[in-house]
């Protein structure tokens, strides 16, 4: 038999949010100076003071983005093959208009560490930022993109008890680009900006200097996206499925196959700064007892020497490719009861990492900008391939169907990922390695993936109560303990390695007790800060955090009104138990997730509940009905 399905549609998604923030009256009330008439930006000036939150904005930026998809499927049945094949197109349209959240400081961002007197509030209070950024506003960029995508597969039944699974797929995964030209990266050899062409430079911030250099792609024999296509993705699949006994209850499954991660508009949304925006970063210091600049005017000009920040893809950004393997053994335990046993793993290559190509190397000298590579420019934040991951975890599952009135699903899994790169950061590009000369320190525990995760679920008909009230009740129940997650030490206020990074790991001088308190989940004073010139011994993700216990229950009626629909009865309960999970110790302020400054008073405490919304919440419930007419 043959059956042919072919699919055409179109997405538009268009929302926004907004807030009564006036951050040009929230400057003048501060006594900041410096920055010209912002006008009616709805957004604040960031404070960012390590060992405290800093004022977050997440407002939902204006969104109007959309795709067209064209597939096509085609199944073939003939003797014992099971065959499908198909092609896909998809045009993307995605509009970036300038975010308003905490990583555009349209009000100035202002970093306090304790750089100036060990103490990071204490700079504060005296007005000593570390560092100021500023950021200009930008106009919108209107991203343009394609994918296509085409594959065979076959399911081929060899014998009774042994059946193959085989396929190919290819990807190819269309660099975005901004239609009116206004994005940007940075050229590694020659030191300058690279923009698509003479349209871009119409959009070039008024206050960017001719002094800076840039020059267009073509230069580069590169296009208007910035990046050269990554046309070889190709994704082969195989999998079996064998029956071990005669009597077809015990079963042996595995699989392997290559998949693709794909890059969106947001990696051009990233570009849209820079000389658009003249995003400058002033680093202070103190010369004589005299400050650089301090928080009434600490605005540098912007593209003077030193203080243009950007970010950067690499042209040859390869699309990170994934191999997953797993082995399973199934066992038929009872007619409604099963049993699994899986070993899954994954290895990730070519993933997406980012580094600062502007870094100086650290020693003993003091920091100048004159020791970066490209003196010109602060950081330069870089996205290139080349980190990698592995995956490894044993799972066990126990499951019943349906019947009698009870189903129930009970699954442990114990996991081990690794990776130089995470994902706690940019979802897309990974995060920031520390050195950018040694990618190989990054290495380390996953912040996301648990030690041991063990989930239950199930649903019971409760077998009393008679009538149509009380009679007919369901119960649901969900239990999930799973242990914490992984966490970084991070010392913030001094410079050890003379390269501007005043927040970077420390050094192990000692056991690293854990208590496991709420005082001390961890014994801070096991870390110090490394020596003159030297970069922190400590680890990635080497200290796990706090797990969590979650129960959840129900129960739900539908009550029939014959000629009147039906009414549905839904009592449901969230933490049922109370019990307090509780949150990492991040010390409040930490630059992202998974990290925790261990030198200032909140160092190793846990201060909240944890991150996971239904574990780090009390108990609650909600009683619902519903007429279905």
């Amino acid at each position: 038999s043959m059956v042919n399905e072919f699919r055409a549609g179109v997405v538009i998604l268009v929302s926004a949010s907004s807030a009564d923030f006036n951050g040009q009256n929230a400057l003048s009330q501060i006594g900041i100076n410096g920055l010209p008439n912002r006008g009616p930006i709805n957004s604040l000036p960031i404070f960012s003071i390590s060992g405290y939150s800093s004022d977050n904005i997440n407002l939902l930026s204006p969104v109007n983005d959309g795709h067209a998809q064209l597939a096509d499927n085609f199944s073939w049945v003939r003797g014992r093959h099971t065959m499908k094949f198909g092609v896909e197109e998809i045009s993307w349209f995605v509009n970036r208009y300038m975010p308003n959240n905490s990583g555009t400081p349209i009000f100035g961002s202002y970093s306090f560490t304790g750089k100036f007197t060990g103490n990071a509030y204490a700079d504060f209070l005296l007005g000593l930022p570390a560092t100021v950024t500023r950021e200009e506003p930008y106009a919108t960029q209107y991203n343009r993109s394609r994918d296509w995508a085409g594959y065979a597969q076959d399911d081929f039944k060899l014998t009774a008890k042994l059946t193959l699974m085989y396929g190919l797929r290819y990807e190819y995964n269309g660099p975005a680009y901004a239609r009116d030209g206004n994005m940007y990266s940075f050229d590694l050899k020659t030191g300058k900006i690279v923009v698509p062409g003479p349209q871009s430079v119409k959009y070039f911030s008024s206050l960017f200097p001719s002094s800076i250099p840039y020059e267009y792609a073509s230069a580069e024999g590169l296009g208007q996206s910035l990046r050269n296509a990554d046309w070889n993705n190709f994704a082969p699949r195989f999998g079996f499925s064998y029956q071990l006994d005669k009597d077809a209850r015990t079963v042996l499954r595995g699989g392997w196959g290559v998949y693709y991660n794909h890059y969106s508009e947001n990696v051009t949304g990233d570009l849209a700064a820079g000389p658009y925006s003249a995003t400058t970063v002033s680093t202070n210091s103190i010369t004589g007892n005299n400050p650089l600049f301090t928080l009434a005017n600490p605005f540098a000009t912007p593209g003077a020497p030193g203080t243009l920040a950007l970010k950067a893809v690499s042209p040859d950004l390869k699309n990170a490719w994934v191999q997953q393997y797993s082995l399973s053994l199934e066992r038929e335990l009872t007619r409604d009861i099963g049993l699994r046993v899986s070993y899954i793993g994954s290895k990730g290559t070519q993933l997406a990492y980012r580094r600062d190509v502007n870094q100086p190397l650290a020693g003993t000298q003091p920091f100048s900008n004159s020791l970066r590579p490209y003196p010109l420019f602060n950081t330069i934040n870089y996205a290139d391939s080349g980190a990698n991951s592995l995956y490894s975890a044993l799972q066990t599952q126990v499951q019943k169907r349906f019947t009698h009135g009870l189903l129930f699903s009970s699954t442990w899994t114990w996991a081990k990922d690794i990776s130089d790169a995470d994902e706690n950061d940019d979802f897309e590009l990974g995060t920031t390695i520390e050195d950018t000369y040694n990618r190989r320190r990054d290495r380390g525990n996953v912040y996301s993936v648990p030690r041991h995760m063990w989930q239950n679920q199930a649903l019971y008909d409760l077998p009393f109560g008679r009538g149509r009230l009380l009679g007919g009740w369901q119960l649901n129940v969900l239990g999930d303990l799973s242990t914490g997650n992984w966490f970084t030490p991070l010392i913030s206020g001094p410079d050890p390695t003379n390269t501007n990074q005043t927040t970077l790991r420390p050094n192990v001088i000692g056991p690293i007790a854990t208590p496991h308190t709420l005082t001390e989940w961890f014994d801070p004073t096991a870390f110090g800060t490394p020596a003159n010139g030297q970069w922190g011994n400590a680890g990635r993700g080497i200290i796990e955090g706090p797990g969590y216990i979650l129960f959840n229950a129900g129960l739900q009626k539908t009550v029939r009104l014959e000629r009147y629909g039906s009414l549905q009865v839904v009592m449901s309960f969230q933490n049922v138990m109370n019990h307090p999970n509780f949150g990492e110790p991040t010390a409040g302020g930490s630059p992202l997730p998974g990290q925790t400054v261990v030198n200032n008073a909140n160092g190793g405490k846990i201060t909240a509940t944890a991150i996971f919304p239904p574990a780090g919440s009390p108990r609650t419930g909600q009683v619902g009905v519903r007429w279905n007419f």
